[in-house]
């Protein structure tokens, strides 16, 4: 786009109107960079008020204007379009009923004596020298009075005469109106917050002279727009980056924190403590001595000791176990005779039950105590009747275990089987077992296939006790019978 360069010329005038002084004067606005009414004092401008509007002391073409005040002439106040005014409305003293200066010192033409008018005082009439009578005031070789700028009487040359000549109150040194106060003078006038001396935004006082707060700076750990975040550096991965924008959270695998495809993060990379270094869950290693039975144990005690029953590789170990008297006596089937007040001594094994059976008679009360030391292996005892379902139990934890039992038939004699078995069949423990058979005599059992058969062999032989017992015999059919004697004891 061209460039264009304008010039605008107007003429000075003063007229009196109504007591009013109006004021014209010439002036250049060159139109090149400068754009009046943008608010922005270019060098061709003597001011910029932001607008194109006349009478608000800048006028639409930027230049300074002057503002009209009504004068009232004898008030003593030197106002606006007065050129003097001393306190009267009178004539011929010096300031007229309209405050503008009168001249003297001329003498009317034609007095007797006097001087042609305009003639300096003191000359001969008709001297040479003189002037024609009625020369005005001020003509060539006539009187006036003389103005001086700072006398505080305001001339037609003066705009304003404040009787001083200090600049910047209103009235300058040279008796010109002081220009209205304007951002960017560098002078703090009126409402300013502040004025450096220019226009421009961003240097802490702005193009209209308010206070600017100051611009933000990232790493500076104060927050203001347009940052979203700022923690004192400009580093980045930290949640806050380099340009003060908050950092979505990085996902890493060993923080500690699950998020993302983590299935786990136990805070650390190493794989083989549950989460892998992937923090992928991991199944549980089978380890021997870690208490848990997995993988290819058969066993795990806690421990990794030999000869408690668990190897230190997991595995099942048979100890040695003496077999008690009544062995075999696994089963219900080969299951030894107990009778009233029988007491003895036996073993468990490890998977070793020990059967016990029992004739009540009818209406008779069996007890079975089982004594034991349970340090040594935990031993529960049950009574079941002849089709084996359980009529009761005692599993403590303690080194006692009693079963009771009363047949209630009054006419029948009830079979009853005894099992004492240690717990989780992994007990190789001793006890001592003993029977009270109370409100029963004689056990009446049947003749045919009496109870102790098989008793056909010698490795079948039953054990009787100190007792009276009625027995069958059948055709063809031997029955074995073995008895425990005490040291120097006699059988009969």
């Amino acid at each position: 786009m061209r460039n264009l360069l304008f010039l605008f010329t107007l003429s000075l005038f003063i007229a009196c109107e109504d007591d009013q002084l109006k004021f014209s004067m010439d002036f250049q606005l060159p139109n090149g960079n400068a754009v009046c009414g943008d608010g922005i004092r270019a060098l061709s401008e003597q001011c910029d008020d932001g607008n194109l509007i006349a009478n608000d002391g800048c006028s639409e073409f930027c230049m300074n204007e002057i503002t009209q005040i009504s004068a009232v002439c004898g008030n003593n106040i030197l106002e606006a379009t007065e050129v003097c005014d001393d306190g009267n409305v009178m004539n011929n003293d010096g300031c007229s009923s309209t405050c503008l200066i009168e001249m003297t010192g001329g003498t009317p033409a034609g007095s007797e004596g006097g001087t042609p008018a305009g003639t300096p005082a003191g000359t001969p009439a008709g001297s040479e020298g003189g002037t024609p009578a009625g020369t005005p005031a001020g003509s060539e070789g006539g009187n006036q009075q003389v103005n001086r700028c700072g006398d505080g009487v305001r001339s037609i040359s003066e705009d304003c005469d404040d009787g001083n000549t200090i600049s910047g109150d209103g009235c300058e040194n040279n008796c010109t109106l002081t220009p209205p106060n304007r951002c960017g003078d560098g002078n703090l006038r009126d409402m300013e917050a502040c004025d450096d001396g220019n226009n421009l935004n961003g240097d802490g006082c702005s193009s209209i002279c308010t206070i600017e707060e100051p611009a933000p700076r990232c790493g500076d750990g104060i927050i203001k727009a347009p940052e979203t975040c700022d923690d004192g550096n400009v580093v980045n991965g930290d949640g806050c980056s380099s340009n003060c924008i908050i950092e979505m959270p990085m996902i890493r695998c060993g923080d500690g924190v699950i998020n993302g495809n983590d299935q786990c993060d136990d805070g650390n990379t190493i794989s083989g403590d549950g989460c892998s270094n992937l923090c992928r869950t991991e199944m549980p290693v089978a380890r021997c001595g870690d208490g848990v039975v997995n993988g290819n144990d058969q066993c795990d005690d806690g421990n990794l000791v030999n000869g408690d029953g668990c190897s230190s590789t997991c595995t099942t170990e048979v100890p040695q176990c003496v077999n008690d008297m009544f062995e075999p006596n696994n089963t219900a089937e080969t299951a030894s005779v107990l009778s009233n007040a029988d007491q003895f001594n036996a073993q468990i094994c490890l998977a070793d039950d020990d059967w016990y059976t029992v004739s009540l008679c009818a209406g008779g009360t069996l007890t079975i105590n089982v004594n034991l030391t349970h340090a040594n292996g935990d031993i529960d005892v049950l009574l079941n009747d002849a089709s084996q379902v359980r009529l009761t139990s005692s599993v403590t934890s303690t080194d006692t275990e009693v079963v009771t039992y009363t047949n209630s038939s009054t006419t029948d004699v009830k079979i009853v089987y005894a099992k004492v078995y240690g717990f989780l069949q992994r007990v190789n423990n001793s006890y001592s077992i003993s029977a009270t058979i109370t409100n029963c005599t004689v056990p009446v059992v049947p003749f045919t296939e009496d109870f102790y058969e098989e008793n056909d062999t010698f490795e079948t032989s039953q054990r009787l006790t100190i007792d009276q017992y009625e027995l069958g015999n059948a055709s063809n059919d031997d029955d074995w019978f073995k008895f425990y004697l005490c040291p120097n004891g006699t059988l009969d």
